[in-house]
């Protein structure tokens, strides 16, 4: 249900300047079943989306993702 996250995320951060999602994906990724990029575009908030543009032939080893999630406030 990234669709409606994403959608959630852009209504919760409408007013705020503090925030931003960080996605740890491919926003170009061919399989991907939605356009998740074009929802945040849709909503004006896709200033405030980030990507790590993981790929799924080379994704990060676990100890940066150790220190990556050690860093959010919160975590989907």
């Amino acid at each position: 249900m990234m669709d409606r996250t994403m959608k959630a995320f852009c209504k919760f951060a409408k007013d705020k300047d503090d925030v931003m999602f960080l996605l740890h994906s491919d926003p170009f990724d061919q399989s991907a079943g939605m356009n998740v990029q074009g929802i945040a575009h849709r909503y004006g908030q896709a200033h405030k989306v980030w990507w790590t543009g993981m790929k799924w032939w080379d994704a990060f080893p676990q100890s940066e993702m150790n220190s990556l999630y050690n860093l959010f406030d919160a975590q989907l």
